[in-house]
Formats: C-alpha cells, sequence, structure tokens
C-alpha cells in the first residue's frame, strides 16, 4: 500500500513538473517580453531577442 502511494505521488509530481516546464514556464516569459518590448524603446527584434535570453526560440 506505502508503494503505491509513493508511485502515485512520484507520477503527480512529475505530471506538475513537465506542466510547469513546457506550458506555465513559457507562457509566462512570453508576457514578460510582451511587456517589457511595449513599456520600454521598440528596438527591432526585441521581443525575438528577449525570448532567446530567457532560452525559448521564437
Amino acid at each position: 500500500m506505502k508503494t503505491i502511494l509513493i508511485v502515485i505521488l512520484a507520477g503527480l509530481v512529475i505530471i506538475a513538473g513537465a506542466f510547469y516546464w513546457y506550458s506555465w514556464r513559457p507562457t509566462q516569459i512570453r508576457q514578460e517580453c510582451v511587456d517589457a518590448t511595449l513599456s520600454g524603446v521598440v528596438v527591432d527584434g526585441a521581443y525575438e531577442l528577449c525570448l532567446l535570453r530567457h532560452g525559448l526560440e521564437k
């Protein structure tokens, strides 16, 4: 019984981590880049540079 609970808990942690890394994190980074390019001086390619700086592609 204890082993099954540990396996289920580990699975939930892995699923939550994957959701954060592949869905939540990129969305937040894109939003920050949009906010940065709208509030500051707009330079050609500023959004793309911001994404690259945070580890995301276009």
